[in-house]
């Protein structure tokens, strides 16, 4: 819909549009007491982070979909950790990494 756009496929000689899509990439998880090969992430309640993802990076939500590597110098562990997630429980669920790159999902604690 974009006139630059418009113009470009115009001047090609293509055709214009008549509908947009996109096609989104996402991330499977699977409950961290029962892992599964096929998913590339888990995902806990908020009670559970604490044994189950001792350290991570908790990402922005910019990078959710997209890669995300782990880097040592975000991390967090023990309560900067859960302070950081409970922030973001705020606005719903948290998507962090853990030192080894994988991506893991903490649901906020039910209302």
């Amino acid at each position: 819909a974009h006139t630059l756009t418009r113009d470009a496929l115009t001047a090609r000689g293509l055709p214009l549009p008549d509908h947009s899509a996109a096609i989104l990439r996402g991330v499977c998880f699977a409950d961290w007491t029962a892992p599964h090969p096929a998913a590339a992430g888990l995902w806990c309640p908020a009670d559970e982070q604490p044994r189950a993802l001792p350290e991570a990076r908790l990402l922005r939500r910019t990078e959710w979909l997209g890669f995300a590597p782990p880097s040592d110098a975000d991390r967090q562990a023990g309560a900067d950790l859960a302070a950081a997630i409970a922030k973001e429980h705020r606005r719903g669920a948290a998507q962090l990494v853990d030192p080894a790159g994988r991506r893991w999902l903490v649901l906020p604690p039910p209302h």
